[in-house]
């Protein structure tokens, strides 16, 4: 049986996944630059990549290995620190991978009478990319926890100032109202008692799509309220760290 050329599988591909950006981002109403830039970049590369990744397994075993590599580098970011570019960075990825799945697995067939088993190496690649984001996440955490456990000074040292603060009810600093000696710790700080007169300061540590935020919590009594609670609803996901404090995100 003969394997289709590369135009017959590159050019259906590249269709597919070009035309519908090409026609839905410029109406989004960006300006002609930023048009450009998102096509190069989210584009151009990828589709450039499928084309002469077909073509020669060097192309394509590189183009995996430089996935593999942004992939981990997004996903220790994220674990590290939440953020909107980590985590569109890690979307946009996981898609561009998934595609080059189904391209590395068509180019398996399309090498291996010249090549043999390397063919496989491509493919194999992007598999192994599973498991060393799943590392690399992890990574990001651990050091995140390392990174607390060394701030915990300044930290607690934020929470008595905050606790001065909220005689007068909640205070919620954002942005340039953080104090400036602060503001590595978060780039919003909130601070209110409940009803039971319990403290609670929140430092907003990362962010994402759509409206959603991580967090280091303190909580004067110690205590992680049951589910339902005011605070178990505005933060569904808890993690204790020490005997006050509290990984939260919503």
């Amino acid at each position: 049986m003969k394997l289709p050329s590369v135009n017959q599988i590159a050019i259906p591909l590249i269709l597919g996944l070009g035309i519908p950006l090409l026609l839905g981002y410029p109406l989004g109403g960006q300006d002609p630059f930023t048009t450009v830039v998102f096509f190069i970049i989210f584009l151009g590369i990828p589709l450039a990549s499928i084309y002469f990744g077909l073509k020669n397994i060097i192309i394509l075993t590189l183009v995996n290995l430089a996935l593999g590599a942004v992939l981990c580098i997004s996903s220790y970011s994220f674990g590290y620190r939440p953020d909107l570019c980590s985590q569109i960075g890690g979307m946009l990825g996981y898609a561009y991978l998934f595609v080059m799945l189904i391209v590395s697995f068509i180019a398996l067939f399309r090498f291996w009478e010249k090549h043999g088993l390397f063919s496989i190496i491509p493919f194999v690649i992007l598999l192994l990319c599973f498991k060393a984001n799943a590392i690399s996440l992890k990574m990001g955490h651990d050091k995140r926890s390392e990174v607390f456990a060394e701030l915990l000074p300044q930290y607690e040292e934020a929470v008595r100032v905050m606790e001065s603060k909220t005689s007068g009810g909640v205070v919620f600093l954002k942005g340039e109202e953080v104090p400036e000696i602060y503001r590595h710790l978060a780039y919003w700080i909130h601070a209110k008692k409940d009803d039971e007169n319990v403290l609670v300061v929140t430092f907003f540590w990362g962010g994402g799509f759509p409206l959603k935020h991580t967090a280091f919590a303190y909580r004067s009594d110690g205590q992680l309220p049951p589910k339902g609670t005011d605070f178990r609803r505005e933060w569904p996901f808890t993690e204790r760290i020490n005997e006050n404090w509290f990984r939260v995100g919503d």
